[in-house]
């Protein structure tokens, strides 16, 4: 359905991962598409003016255009890339022993905070809204398919996220190959 087609997309992002393995998984490649890569914002906005014809992104932007301009869905990233976060430390901080600490701690708060957003869907929703100015329809749609509990760095995880530096390796997006199991720190699996 995208080959020839102009996607917007936000360079590097997850949406850019999720393009390139969607592409990979229909047997097509960057190249069959005219990418035009654009931060979110814009992407809405080329969207909506027809600059482009389909908008690889993530919520809330998603729930947004749904929500505002009655954008469909033509595939998620659970069909084809892992949708997973991460959050990254320099070397310096983790070696030293009161950041990892403090790094612990938040860990621990950010688990505590996100079950709580799951466990208060309508507070959150509506005061997610509130902060960022939007719809809370489109808000709750966000939370509702996108909170993401903190989870371990495991080797499921880890092969995942290879298959998508091995995806823009292959893309020509990023020089050579990356070991993105060298950049992983599993110290914090516990917090």
């Amino acid at each position: 359905a995208l080959k020839g087609k102009k996607v917007a997309v936000y360079k590097g992002s997850s949406a850019n991962a999720n393009l390139l393995l969607q592409l990979q998984k229909a047997g097509l490649s960057l190249s069959d598409v005219e990418p035009v890569y654009l931060a979110p914002g814009d992407g809405y906005t080329a969207l909506t003016r027809g600059d482009v014809d389909a908008w690889a992104t993530w919520d809330p932007y998603t729930a947004i255009a749904e929500k505002e301009i009655g954008a469909k869905s033509i595939a998620t990233a659970d069909q084809a890339a892992n949708g997973y976060n991460f959050w990254v430390a320099g070397n310096k901080t983790v070696a030293d022993a009161g950041k990892s600490a403090a790094l612990a701690d938040f860990f621990q708060r950010y688990a505590a905070a996100t079950k709580w957003s799951s466990d208060n869907l309508d507070t959150w929703s509506t005061k997610y809204a509130e902060l960022t100015q939007i719809s809370v329809d489109a808000s709750r749609t966000t939370w509702t398919r996108s909170i993401k509990e903190p989870i371990k760095l495991t080797d499921q995880v880890i092969a995942s996220e290879q298959e998508i530096a091995d995806a823009f390796t292959k893309a020509k997006a990023i020089p050579g190959k990356v070991d993105f199991k060298s950049f992983v720190d599993t110290r914090f699996d516990k917090a």
